[in-house]
């Protein structure tokens, strides 16, 4: 007899341990006709494991403009990465992502916008999103303010018009905190 979905999911969420970090697998069936899933979660100074990889991001950007693309990033800026391949598309939106661990994106993200969706691309707010070549025809000559291109296919990324400060140079010494 099969389960009805919400039968599954209470189950899930009232009987079924959330896995702790750098913990034991926790192991759960939702069904009995159903394989059992194994979730678990990498340590907390482990970045979380990714079947994608970070060569696309290394062959298209500098060491340096990687490190410019995660500022922007973490400075909430839209950043919007273009390639023909939808594969190649989502692996570095992917590994963006990952690239912030401990921390997390919550801003808006879509690797492959659907052509409805295009009117993301009009909004103000920070996002992540991937385009097709056709699609970022859609986007503003001028583009917005704070808004990054990553062209993977040309390793070229477009810097947004309004620059962060500058990252401290290696002669400046450690931070000094500011009271």
């Amino acid at each position: 007899m099969p389960t009805a979905v919400q039968t599954a999911l209470s189950h899930l969420v009232l009987n079924v341990p959330r896995p702790v970090a750098g913990g034991p697998e926790v192991r759960f069936q939702l069904a009995a006709a159903l394989p059992a899933l194994h979730v678990g979660l990498a340590p907390p100074d482990q970045p979380a494991a990714t079947d994608y990889s970070l060569a696309p991001l290394l062959r298209a950007l500098s060491p340096e403009r990687l490190v410019r693309l995660l500022a922007y990033v973490m400075l909430e800026y839209q950043v919007v990465v273009v390639s023909k391949d939808p594969e190649l598309r989502l692996s570095a939106c992917e590994m963006v992502q990952s690239l912030l661990s401990p921390l997390q994106w919550v801003q808006v993200y879509v690797p492959s916008v659907p052509d409805a969706w295009l009117e993301l691309l009009s909004t103000p707010f920070p996002c992540l999103i991937g385009l097709s070549p056709a699609q970022a025809r859609h986007l503003p000559a001028i583009l917005p303010s704070r808004m990054a291109l990553l062209q993977l296919d040309e390793g070229h990324l477009a810097e947004p018009r309004e620059r962060p400060p500058p990252l401290p140079s290696r002669e400046a010494g450690p931070l000094q905190a500011v009271v």
